[in-house]
Formats: structure tokens, C-alpha cells, sequence
């Protein structure tokens, strides 16, 4: 964590945390699957079946519903808007 990474708040750092599972995910299978990426409707296939890999554990995890009532954020609403950055970033 950088300097900057000490002033975040926790809903900021939760944030980062979900777009970065998100974004190894997808750069996970790019290069796992070089080849096969190319083609656009399989690589898609991928890309999407990867991101909804991350979101199902991120979602299923029995520690969230813990953080969520710790939190004074929501971190279920985080987890889908960052899925849905992901799925427009890396599928539109």
C-alpha cells in the first residue's frame, strides 16, 4: 500500500480490493488462454465466465454478511457495481 492508500476510507479500500479480484480475473485467463482469447465469442465467453466466477465467491463468502453489518457502506452494492464496471470494461 502507497502512501496515498493510508487515507483511504474502508468503503475506498473494499472498493479497490473488489476491482482488483475483478481485473486478475479477467487478466488471469487473457493470459492462460492467449490463443483461444482471440476469437470473440469464446474470449468473451471467458472473460464473462471469469468475472461471474469472482462475483459468485465474493457474494457467497460467509465473512461478507459479518463486514456488511460491521460496515457503514454496503459492500453487496459494491460488489455489483464493480462487476458491472468489469463486464463493460473488459466486454463492450
Amino acid at each position: 500500500m502507497g502512501l496515498f492508500g493510508l487515507f483511504k476510507s474502508k468503503e475506498e479500500k473494499f472498493r479497490t480490493h473488489v476491482r482488483d479480484c475483478f481485473d486478475e480475473s479477467v487478466k488471469d485467463v487473457i493470459k492462460e488462454h492467449r490463443d483461444t482469447i482471440k476469437d470473440p465469442f469464446l474470449g468473451g465467453m471467458m472473460v464473462q465466465a471469469a468475472i461471474g466466477s469472482v462475483y459468485q465467491s465474493l457474494k457467497n463468502d460467509p465473512k461478507l454478511s459479518l463486514f456488511a453489518n460491521m460496515s457503514n457502506f454496503n459492500p453487496y452494492e459494491i460488489i455489483e457495481e464493480e462487476c458491472q464496471r468489469a463486464l463493460k470494461k473488459y466486454l463492450e
